[in-house]
């Protein structure tokens, strides 16, 4: 298969190219693998293909249509709505569990009967949660997805929220409470001259629903990037007046210039293609006191704290699918099936891919693909991933497993080796010098050294803590 008919394919491929929404969308609702050993060298070497899915910007400013966020802490059961997701599936805890947390309270030294008051009234409203469960929830915090045309094949019944119908096409994005992320109050702090202060977020967040006066790039930018650096979208965003409400500061506090940036960076670590999202909350905290103290830090640390949390929980499925819809792309474009994710980068408006085929002209390979084992055979090839260096290979999970034969110090000391690769540092062991026969600057068998014999006419001193024969002159 030439270059020539790749790139034709890809260019009749740019209007089904909306695959890539999925991932990046997620973003807007909400980092890295671990390290770990891997097999570099390919069994049979093949040429690497490059493929450039076009106009990321185009794609993600059709997707962000109709994107409403939510951040609202004012109480007012009209700012807030059920929202059909998966959430969390929470019961009041049992009496046991309640009174064994006001027992914590209790033992816990504190001379603030107000924080005891607090600690022993949360108990009261001790529960317990399941993630992940698909159904109708209140929320005052939440990510609404617009009506887009965002869709996957549904698989399983419950790969959405509501339900889906296994073989026919289901939105692929789904809306996010956000209430398990926002800490309320926002944020509590000891603040030097006004004292401890606790504020909490009237109603913050992103507002791209379109209408008759909206202009999508008043509200949006993007950044281009060269290759390697990050693509960043840049997305206005909208606060009540006023924005915070504080305990103890008696008066207005707004938000000026609310702003929410998303930095996307696209690699391939250990044969896998990833996204990796990193959110940036920035806004001016703007009342009367701001030249005592500044709390702009203060709420767009709480703020980034919640978005990358998110971003964080969910950077394995948003790698999964990043990885899923590439492969399904150059599957359509070029008809091939990956073998191996050699780079993935953004380039300006582009996102570039190379990566080698699994069959070049009828002869096909196989590169081994030990991301995630230690040992025995890899998922992807069924070829060794190495052996143990310490211990048996456990060759489902792919981990070497060792018992220790030494666990403590106990009947031992200096340094002693557990026998699965670790040191133990034990107390330094008992040593009685020992020099008999042995010549001048010889070991004494303790790290020192002996006043031993010399040859005729020297004499074995010491100088400066270095023992050396020296002339002792004529008799």
């Amino acid at each position: 298969m030439t270059n020539h008919r790749r790139t034709q394919n890809a260019s009749r491929s740019k209007s089904s190219l909306t695959g890539l929404v999925p991932v990046v969308l997620l973003l807007a609702g909400c980092g890295s693998p671990k390290p770990i050993s891997t097999v570099a060298a390919a069994v049979t070497a093949k040429p690497q293909h490059t493929y450039t899915l076009r106009g990321i910007s185009t794609l993600l400013t059709g997707v962000l249509a109709d994107l409403y966020v939510q951040v609202d802490q004012t109480g007012d059961s009209s700012h807030g709505g059920p929202l059909q997701t998966f959430g969390e599936a929470c019961t009041p805890a049992t009496a046991a569990k309640k009174a064994a947390c006001r027992a914590q309270c209790l033992s816990t030294t504190s001379d603030d009967p107000n924080w005891l008051k607090r600690c022993t009234d949360g108990c009261g409203d001790l529960q317990d949660c399941t993630p992940g469960v698909c159904g109708s929830y209140f929320t005052y915090d939440y990510v609404h997805f617009g009506t887009s045309a965002v869709t996957k094949k549904c698989v399983n019944a419950s790969d959405s929220c509501p339900s889906c119908t296994p073989g026919q096409l289901t939105s692929a994005l789904q809306d996010i409470d956000l209430t398990p992320s926002i800490p309320s109050p926002i944020f509590q702090k000891a603040v030097d001259v006004i004292g401890p202060v606790a504020c909490w977020l009237n109603t913050v967040g992103v507002d791209l629903r379109t209408g008759p006066s909206f202009n999508f790039n008043d509200w949006v930018s993007f950044d281009l990037p060269n290759p390697y650096y990050p693509f960043v979208m840049h997305v206005r965003g909208f606060a009540s007046k006023p924005a915070v409400r504080c305990s103890i500061l008696d008066q207005s506090l707004n938000l000026i210039n609310p702003k929410f940036d998303f930095r996307l960076t696209a690699v391939a670590i250990n044969h896998h293609p990833v996204l990796q999202p990193v959110a940036s909350f920035t806004a001016h905290v703007d009342y009367a006191a701001d030249w005592i103290v500044s709390l702009d830090d203060t709420v767009a640390g709480k703020v980034n704290g919640a978005l990358n949390g998110v971003l964080t929980r969910n950077q394995d499925a948003i790698n999964k699918q990043f990885e899923k819809l590439l492969a399904a792309k150059i599957k359509d474009a070029t008809g091939e099936d990956i073998d191996d994710w050699r780079d993935v980068h953004f380039d300006g408006d582009n996102l570039v891919v190379v990566y080698t085929p699994s069959c070049v002209d009828g002869v096909c390979s196989c590169t081994p693909d030990c991301s995630s084992r230690q040992c025995g055979p890899d998922p992807h090839c069924g070829m060794e991933c190495g052996p143990c260096r310490y211990g048996t290979c456990d060759p489902d999970a792919g981990t070497c497993q060792c018992t220790p034969t030494v666990t403590s110090c106990a009947g031992h000391c200096g340094n002693v080796s557990d026998g699965c690769g670790h040191t133990l540092y034990c107390p330094p062991c008992a040593c009685t010098p020992s020099c008999a026969g042995k010549a001048c600057g010889a070991s004494d068998g303790c790290r020192g050294t002996c006043f031993g014999y010399c040859k005729p006419k020297f004499s074995c001193q010491d100088d400066g803590g270095v023992k050396h024969c020296m002339y002792a002159g004529l008799n």
